[in-house]
């Protein structure tokens, strides 16, 4: 094993480790890893390995040995239920040479939290409440697997559970605060500027001339956009903070408005904060987003303080009866166009009385192309007090991608319009 001071020489290096069969046969995709590995690159961690591995305590242990032999954190996620497949607490007590104990206080919270839901606990789910001795453990808010953590050596060990929901929700509340101490105790600051609007092309070509020695920038594309992680080294940790200060702004003043947040905030959440200071009331007509954008605006606590109405007007008779679109809009221009977007917007808002009326209408795919009009193109529409402006978008991808798309452009007009 290397030994502490060859670790505090490099970055901070991690192994991911995914338990399931399921994955190895292609019946599920590794969304897990996806997501472990933008948070931890985020937070200035760099992921080296990745194995996935069978349901199966020898191939596990085998996985982890190796881990642990050459990583400074090894994050193993999967396998923690109660069916005979989960074998994730056998495998990680014999790597962490530590017998299982039932933990009586993770053993009641199982009671507790059933018996909330009527239900009492089946026998089969004590296993639950194995934890191999020593372990910190970290209740889980969205299940009922526990995820724990320990020292194998000089090197931490993380299990979490599986399901995305509940690995999401401990990972942001422990793991991640953990691995920003740990990256901060080696004289290095990480930030996350998150932007849409740009490929992630362009803002390599804005920016990626300022990556060198002693800064190194990552680009993670989402749904949403482009996101940008940088890590700065420095003399210590205060100086690597002024330097990545100066980073930031630099990137800022070369992206521009594309930046819609400093840190973890999502688009979602940037825009609600915006409408929310403004004290305005918003209404959408979305025809190809099919009531996504609605989902987006009001997903956040206290959205209705500004979501006044959504309507989906997916037919043409539709946005005629419900929008006020004229016929003759429709029947000249098509269901999709620039005028029918207008229309709608500015009929939402008429209808609504809210301060913002905003429409989507597009073609989602795979169907529906015609001469002048692929698959992919979206036109939005924003009515205010002072017009109604639209601007039209060509996205790529499978149906479900241009629907994102285009409920993420929405919601960016917003933004840039109130901003």
């Amino acid at each position: 094993m290397r030994s502490i001071e060859a670790r505090r020489r490099t970055a901070m290096r991690v192994e991911i480790i995914t338990v399931g069969g399921e994955i190895l046969s292609g019946l599920i995709s590794d969304t897990d890893f996806a997501y472990l590995s933008r948070e931890l690159t985020a937070a200035g961690a760099e992921v080296c390995w990745h194995a996935t591995v069978r349901d199966r305590v020898g191939d596990l242990v085998d996985a982890a040995r190796t881990a642990v032999e050459r990583a400074d954190l090894v994050i193993v996620t999967g396998g923690l239920g109660s069916t005979p497949d989960d074998i994730t607490r056998k495998a990680m007590a014999r790597v962490l040479d530590k017998e299982l104990v039932l933990n009586e206080k993770v053993l009641e919270e199982l009671k507790e939290r059933l018996a909330h839901a009527g239900r009492g606990l089946p026998s089969v789910m004590e296993s639950q409440a194995l934890i191999p001795r020593g372990a910190s453990v970290f209740s889980n808010p969205v299940g009922t697997a526990p995820a724990f953590a320990a020292k194998c050596g000089n090197v931490r060990v993380w299990v979490l559970p599986g399901v995305p929901a509940e690995l999401e929700a401990l990972t942001q509340e422990h793991l991640l605060p953990e691995v920003k101490k740990m990256v901060g105790e080696r004289r290095s600051a990480v930030a996350l500027i998150r932007t849409i609007g740009l490929p992630e092309t362009s803002i390599v070509k804005r920016i990626g001339d300022l990556a060198g020695p002693g800064c190194s920038i990552s680009y993670l594309p989402q749904r949403s956009g482009v996101d940008v992680s940088i890590s700065v080294k420095g003399s210590d940790h205060d100086d690597a903070q002024t330097r990545l200060e100066s980073y930031r702004r630099e990137i800022h003043s070369r992206i521009g408005d594309s930046v819609y947040s400093d840190g973890a905030e999502s688009l979602e959440q940037v825009v609600h904060g915006i409408i929310l200071a403004k004290g305005l009331k918003v209404a959408v007509a979305e025809s190809c987003t099919g009531g996504m954008l609605a989902v987006m605006l009001m997903s956040e606590p206290g959205s209705s303080a500004y979501f006044d109405r959504g309507v989906v007007t997916y037919s043409d008779r539709s946005k005629m009866d419900l929008l006020g679109v004229p016929e003759s809009v429709i029947r000249s221009n098509g269901a999709v166009s620039r005028q029918t977007a207008e229309a709608m917007a500015r009929g939402v808002r008429e209808i609504s009385g809210a301060d913002l009326g905003v429409s989507t209408t597009g073609i989602a795919g795979p169907e529906g192309e015609r001469p002048g009009k692929p698959v992919g193109l979206v036109y939005i529409g924003l009515a205010a007090e002072s017009g109604v402006q639209v601007k039209d978008f060509k996205f790529f991808g499978p149906r479900q991608y241009v629907i994102f798309r285009a409920s993420y452009a929405a919601l960016d007009m917003i933004r840039r319009e109130l901003s």
